[in-house]
């Protein structure tokens, strides 16, 4: 979900910033720059996405397919495998899933920010306290709630 401005029923707790990106793996390099062999894996709901998509024509790089997949977790397999130019955020390419994954330089990317967001009458409660804690513990941040 993308948030603009804040919310007076809601709170937007920063968790960190992310850059989405094209990924590749070695075995993938050599079609780089062979528009009719580049194959796109991306999940073409998120926004960042398509605006990737969006600015790659101009940006010199072309593709002939796009493979799609709700999962970032099987876009970063195949990736790593070798079918195609990723479009990955940063934290999921360089994940042990993502091992020996390279970016693609001189291509569009888009900064994002993710945040975790409640209602603030729950902003109290043990439940949801208990669950930033743990995102943040998880993502190893270390300013804690």
């Amino acid at each position: 979900v993308l948030f603009r401005s804040k919310h007076p029923e809601l709170v937007i707790k920063k968790l960190c910033e992310d850059t989405v990106c094209l990924w590749t793996s070695k075995k993938y390099q050599k079609n780089l720059y062979n528009p009719k062999q580049v194959t796109i894996l991306c999940d073409p709901s998120l926004a960042q996405s398509q605006y990737i998509l969006k600015q790659l024509k101009p940006s010199g790089l072309g593709y002939n397919r796009v493979i799609t997949s709700s999962s970032l977790e099987v876009i970063t397999s195949l990736t790593a495998q070798g079918c195609g130019l990723g479009v990955l955020p940063s934290r999921v390419a360089l994940s042990p899933l993502g091992k020996g994954l390279i970016k693609v330089n001189d291509t569009p990317l888009f900064k994002d920010t993710l945040s975790a967001v409640y209602r603030v009458e729950n902003k109290k409660t043990a439940t949801l306290q208990l669950l930033v804690k743990k995102i943040y513990e998880t993502m190893n941040f270390k300013n804690l709630v």
